[in-house]
């Protein structure tokens, strides 16, 4: 677990941190017998510049390169930082606990159960995360299909709308051309029916106008006749009213003029049957184009068949729409169910992320758990900054940081007692600012010593930043550098004030030369 995980890098922390002590011990030692083996007398010493050498240093026991000392280093660096990680990770899981045990109400092993009933939730949504990737691009090619076969459904609808425009055009022409067929046809139930019945009336018509031929003829001959008659009776000597002997007698006559009267009233009856002003129209009316009339019914039978056709591809727009509308339910029911699955994961992550509306200072979980940890090291380092600031300036912990995030919980802020006011630490002078960083740098060590299994630092160096100090605030913080000094820790400063090298008696001295390069000088 996390607290093994503790131990193992506290136990690797030390080993690498005393392996690198050693090795740095080791190569000072080493290289001041390197050192020690080149002095002659009356020749000065390289490092303190004494022309005699009664205490040279001793050989050192062992060797080690410079590479070795930096792969040392190296590796305690490793081990430092697989500690902090440890820590941070330990420390973590402890708050987290706490804050969960805090927002559930439930007591560990309840919250333990609940652990391993997230980390099957975790299992399952990763698990899952395939099938709801799947689904997804699923979801997108039903979309951009969807979006195909609306296009396609809009064309069809247009030329569907095109197509019926069309076939009420044609439907209106055959329309036309029916109801001229019907007025052709003239309560004949078909133009064929009528075109026989008009061939019989001009037969009927022919036949009657041959009897009213004939008719005229006998008419004509029945003058000649009588003309002739009378003719022959004056020829003969004849009397007109002695010719009666010679007629016919009365019944053959009176069948003779029976005949003649039914041939005259047939031949009226065909007169009038000619002068009707019905076979006047027929006779006088165009013949009906029967071929125009068959190919307008053909078009509209083509055009009747086009829509039909339109018919079927819109139900197979539609039943191709009514699938992807399912296809699309169903992917959104499972990411639907894969997001209630995984709504506990998310709602921790949410916690952890500090955007979810449980947290209502909106404090990421990892800076909540650095607030207790910035706390300790504001409280140690807080005395420091007093004695040196002579009581006037203490650091507090606020809740913004200075920055554009909306997270926050790790700003800093500095009371200053002179003024009863809270500044921030932007308006601190150099000077001002350069003790406030050191007594945080130093208050931050004591925290991570003082923790259980923590690393000992027993050295620090600090670069630069005296320069800016008066002389009495020099003298304070040189007081606190002293302090620790005493308290067993080396500390090395790295400075080009005078003032300075009148206070430490340890010192290695940069001299720049003349022809270029420097030296260096130990003074012990």
């Amino acid at each position: 677990g996390a607290s093994d995980e503790l131990r193992e890098a506290t136990a690797a922390a030390k080993l690498a941190n005393a392996a690198a002590a050693d090795g740095h011990d080791l190569w000072i030692a080493q290289s001041a017998s390197a050192l020690a083996r080149e002095l002659e007398e009356d020749t000065p010493c390289p490092v303190c510049g004494s022309t005699t050498h009664p205490t040279p240093a001793p050989t050192a026991d062992g060797e080690i390169t410079r590479e070795q000392v930096a792969a040392l280093d190296q590796a305690r660096d490793r081990a430092e930082a697989a500690l902090r990680d440890a820590q941070a990770r330990h420390q973590d899981l402890v708050r987290r606990i706490a804050q969960l045990n805090e927002v559930a109400g439930a007591p560990t092993p309840t919250l333990e159960t609940e652990r391993d009933r997230a980390a099957e939730l975790v299992a399952t949504l990763e698990a899952l995360s395939p099938q709801i990737t799947q689904i997804e691009a699923a979801l997108a090619q039903e979309r951009s299909r969807l979006d195909g076969l609306t296009d396609a459904l809009t064309r069809a609808r247009e030329e569907a709308a095109s197509l019926a425009s069309t076939l009420q055009e044609r439907e209106s022409a055959l329309s036309g051309a029916l109801a001229r067929v019907e007025a052709e046809r003239s309560g004949f139930a078909s133009l064929t029916e009528r075109a026989a019945a008009l061939d019989e009336h001009a037969h009927r018509a022919a036949a009657l106008a041959g009897a009213c031929a004939d008719w005229d003829n006998a008419r004509a001959a029945h003058a000649q006749a009588q003309r002739s008659l009378a003719h022959a009776l004056e020829e003969q000597g004849l009397q007109a009213d002695s010719w009666s002997s010679f007629l016919l007698p009365l019944p053959r006559l009176e069948a003779l003029e029976t005949r003649v009267a039914e041939h005259e009233k047939a031949l009226f009856a065909a007169r009038e049957a000619l002068a009707s002003e019905r076979l006047t129209r027929a006779a006088s009316a165009p013949t009906p184009h029967v071929e125009a009339l068959t190919e307008a019914s053909r078009r509209a039978d083509e055009d009747a068949a086009s829509a039909a056709r339109a018919s079927g591809i819109l139900e197979q727009y539609c039943a191709q729409l009514d699938a992807a509308r399912t296809s699309l339910e169903q992917a959104l029911d499972a990411l639907a169910r894969a997001r209630e699955q995984a709504g506990p994961i998310r709602r921790l992550a949410d916690i952890a992320a500090a955007s979810g509306p449980e947290n209502l200072a909106s404090t990421p979980l990892a800076a909540w758990v650095l607030i207790t940890r910035l706390e300790d090291v504001l409280a140690a380092a807080n005395p420091r900054l007093e004695r040196i600031s002579s009581g006037r300036y203490q650091l507090v912990a606020v809740s913004d940081d200075g920055t554009s995030s909306r997270k926050s919980g790790l700003g800093l802020a500095i009371v200053d007692h002179d003024t009863d006011a809270v500044r921030s630490p932007r308006t601190l002078s150099g000077g001002e600012t350069f003790y406030t960083s050191l007594a945080l740098a130093l208050g931050l060590a004591d925290v991570v010593t003082a923790e259980a299994g923590g690393v000992e630092l027993r050295t620090m160096f600090i670069d630069e930043g005296f320069g800016s100090l008066d002389s009495h605030t020099l003298a304070l913080v040189m007081e606190q550098l002293q302090a620790l000094r005493c308290a067993g820790r080396t500390v090395g400063v790295i400075s080009h004030v005078e003032e300075m090298a009148t206070q430490i008696a340890d010192q290695i001295q940069v001299r720049p030369l003349a022809e270029g390069g420097s030296t260096l000088r130990v003074r012990a």
